[in-house]
């Protein structure tokens, strides 16, 4: 790794050490502050209403679509990020050079292919239209040399074990030995390669096959960037997915003593317009008080004159604050 690389992947790790501290903490006491309402009965009225309208069969029927829908799309988005992950994994294990079987996938690096430079003549001559952008990614096919002709884009590796994607230009032989050799350059270069290949060097034809700007991807999976990033995101994924798994629990426990408590067939969907609370001692619903035991559950009679007055008193006030904030936002 060049000093560049070792001080772009310390800042990154830094900042995504940083980022997961922050969103685990201010994450775990949202939760913890939501747990913590459930459990001591603040969301207890909230939640007979939830109950209530998730009852509906309309609402069961949405909700499954919407379930099948969310667990589609996260599967495709897995189906296609997993690979590529995997991928960009495997590339870097073998210096950006993923194999399989005859073909092999490769980034384009650099722009000498991404379009024609004025001289070089025989690109519009032979209508060779196949350049190619930065970051496409694209396939190569090891073939027989005497596949290999002139004008064919390959992959090859240069005297210096960099991967070059350039157009064979032309082909002679050596004298001496009698080799093949391909002078090669790019269509946006006025100038071929100084280095002459041989068919060892070439590592595939381009097979025209290729995937514009997949390659921007899969290079930062390459990085330690960006799988320190990938697994900060895992990690975040994990622990919220956690978090919100003891959420529900805490949920689902307290749904189960309300519908003990509660005639949840008689309720409706203005079930919460209905009902009135005073946090810690009772609710107030169609005639009956349910007071808290002391293990926060239910005890149920109905209301004395007093309580039918104090109800109709709460009533009121909470439709005067709805009647004001409904003339706000019209003025708004």
């Amino acid at each position: 790794m060049t000093n560049q690389e070792i001080i772009v992947l310390v800042v990154t790790v830094i900042a995504l050490l940083a980022f997961v501290l922050v969103i685990t903490i201010l994450y775990y006491h949202y939760i913890k502050s939501s747990m913590n309402a459930v459990q001591n009965g603040s969301k207890d009225i909230e939640l007979l209403d939830r109950i209530v309208y998730e009852n509906q069969p309309k609402v069961v029927r949405r909700q499954r679509a919407g379930r099948i829908t969310k667990n589609v799309i996260y599967y495709l988005v897995l189906v296609i990020l997993i690979p590529v992950f995997v991928f960009g994994i495997y590339s870097r294990a073998t210096s950006g050079v993923a194999s399989f079987g005859s073909y092999t996938v490769l980034v384009v690096g650099s722009g000498s292919m991404s379009e024609k430079n004025e001289a070089n003549t025989y690109l519009r001559t032979y209508s060779l239209n196949d350049q190619l952008q930065t970051y496409d990614m694209i396939v190569v096919k090891k073939v027989e040399q005497s596949q290999i002709s002139r004008y064919d884009t390959v992959a090859y590796r240069d005297n210096t074990g960099t991967i070059i994607i350039h157009r064979i230009i032309s082909v002679t032989r050596d004298n001496d030995t009698g080799t093949v050799l391909y002078e090669t350059r790019g269509d946006a270069n006025n100038a071929s390669d100084a280095y002459l290949i041989t068919y060892n060097d070439i590592i595939g034809r381009y097979t025209g096959q290729r995937v514009p700007y997949l390659g921007m991807v899969i290079t930062f999976f390459q990085s330690w960037a960006g799988i320190a990033t990938i697994l900060a995101v895992i990690y975040t994924m994990v622990i919220i997915s956690s978090f919100n798994h003891r959420y529900d629990k805490v949920v689902y426990d307290r749904e189960v003593i309300l519908n003990d408590s509660f005639d949840i067939d008689s309720m409706n969907l203005d079930t919460y317009k209905e009902m009135e609370i005073k946090q810690g001692e009772k609710i107030y619903y169609q005639g009956n008080t349910y007071e808290y035991t002391s293990d926060l559950k239910f005890t149920k009679r109905e209301m004395t004159e007093d309580e039918k007055k104090e109800y109709a008193d709460l009533s009121l006030k909470s439709q005067q604050e709805a009647n004001t904030k409904s003339k706000k936002k019209e003025k708004n």
